[in-house]
């Protein structure tokens, strides 16, 4: 089985990067032998035009900078909680936990990567929004209902919030492809496609393809969700 071993360096293949150049609007003329071609330059430069588009940049980075923030907040408090679910169910059933090792969730040895860590790679990489995080983390509770000897542990609980959160964008997310999105999400977990596939059909039978939530399901999670002090 192709283990997640990932590090906390950036990938190579990053889709999407969380950093925004500003771009120059000086403008270096060659040819400026007269007054009135310096006099071009000098207005072209400093145009209130150029101004708006400088200030349209900063305004960018500023807000790409706050939701950097933002998903880094909602992956630790997702991350804490089912790390606490896992510190749970080790307590309860500590007799069991080697049991529950060989199904299509686990890794041979614990991930390097942290939870949260590995969770940020996923909502950026595969640009997913912060509802999908939600969503993911209520399906995960869903499993815990559905499915009372199933076991969340740091073998598993990798791949198990990599195939919540594939599922969640699909239902709730515009996509182009079924095929491109388990290739996209098979590429930034660090698994192969053939097992993301059965890791997606496996979950989706635990959840006997309870996959609706509804409205005021959410509005109660996303509340509590804000309300958790990481």
């Amino acid at each position: 089985m192709h283990d997640i071993i990932l590090e906390q360096e950036d990938s190579a293949h990053h889709c999407f990067e969380i950093e925004v150049k500003l771009e120059s609007y000086s403008r270096e003329s060659s040819n400026m032998s007269t007054q009135s071609s310096f006099s071009q330059n000098y207005c072209e430069f400093y145009s209130p035009a150029a101004e708006n588009v400088e200030a349209g940049d900063e305004e960018e980075l500023q807000c790409s900078a706050e939701k950097h923030q933002e998903i880094v907040l909602w992956t630790q408090k997702v991350s804490h909680i089912l790390l606490e679910i896992v510190k749970i169910q080790q307590i309860l059933d500590k007799n069991r936990l080697r049991s529950f090792q060989n199904n299509c969730f686990n890794n041979n040895c614990i991930p390097q990567i942290s939870l949260s860590d590995y969770m940020f790679k996923i909502m950026t990489e595969a640009r997913l929004e912060i509802d999908i995080c939600i969503i993911g983390l209520f399906y995960i509770d869903r499993l815990t209902s559905c499915q009372p000897t199933f076991r969340i542990n740091q073998f598993n609980c990798h791949r198990l919030i990599l195939t919540s959160l594939m599922i969640a964008s699909k239902m709730h997310q515009d996509i182009q492809s079924y095929f491109q999105v388990v290739k996209l999400f098979s590429l930034i977990g660090g698994v192969y496609e053939k097992e993301l596939y059965l890791m997606e059909q496996t979950l989706l039978d635990l959840l006997n393809y309870q996959l609706f939530i509804s409205e005021d399901d959410y509005s109660r999670y996303k509340y509590q969700l804000t309300c958790f002090q990481v």
